[in-house]
């Protein structure tokens, strides 16, 4: 990942994560990251996927407070290989 692109994604985590510390609702949090972060959603395979700042999150359960916390442990993992965290 480029520098840039993990500035972008750091970004767009800690925006999530402070939304979830808020307890703002997940679909809020998911559709406030398609129209400010180019989001896509998408069900495939029998799974909700989301992918945003080069990170994919999926969940077989449901597309809001499951997928949302999905992206978010795939992204920190992501920010913590590259000694963003």
């Amino acid at each position: 990942m480029t520098p840039a692109a993990l500035q972008k994604l750091h970004l767009i985590y800690n925006f999530v994560s402070e939304q979830l510390k808020l307890g703002t609702r997940p679909a809020i949090v998911i559709d406030t990251l398609i129209r400010a972060h180019g989001a896509t959603v998408a069900f495939t395979g029998g799974a909700n996927t989301i992918r945003v700042g080069g990170v994919s999150g999926s969940c077989t359960s449901d597309a809001d407070k499951g997928l949302l916390a999905s992206w978010h442990g795939c992204a920190k993992r992501r920010l913590g290989r590259e000694g963003r965290l």
